[in-house]
């Protein structure tokens, strides 16, 4: 199953560009900051082209070879939402776009930044850390 977060993604370049979405935790998404994965066409809704000057491209290494993607340095605010839509916690993070990826990916680093602490994979249950409330995946959404 994986396990899915609801987030409100906001782009800290252009004002007023944010939209909800769910994300996966990819746990082998490693990452030296909060990063966060988002398909083009996300991507291109939320603002991110043209690319701003602080885009660069960047080859990276996946489980299907090495590709290259627009890489944008703390270029979005990641809020993580509750079920009933309130915020659990944020962060700032860079931006990684994917032509190939067809959903939004949370790094390792994001994860951590987030606070969020994965019980079951398989049957996508989380909490925040510290917390003893089972949280259950939210459903995938496919840009």
């Amino acid at each position: 199953m994986g396990v899915r977060v609801r987030v409100k993604l906001v782009n800290m370049l252009r004002e007023g560009k944010s939209i909800v979405t769910s994300a996966l935790i990819n746990s082998g998404y490693e990452a030296r900051h909060p990063e966060i994965c988002l398909p083009k066409r996300l991507a291109e809704e939320l603002g991110y082209y043209p690319p701003p000057e602080t885009a660069v491209t960047v080859a990276v290494r996946t489980s299907g070879g090495i590709v290259r993607e627009l890489f944008i340095p703390n270029a979005i605010k990641v809020v993580l939402l509750s079920e009933e839509g309130q915020e659990l916690s944020s962060s700032v993070a860079d931006v990684s776009i994917s032509e190939f990826e067809n959903e939004v990916l949370i790094s390792d680093a994001l994860a951590s930044a987030l606070r969020i602490a994965v019980e079951d994979f398989f049957l996508g249950l989380w909490r925040l850390r510290g917390e003893t409330r089972l949280r259950r995946s939210a459903p995938p959404e496919y840009w």
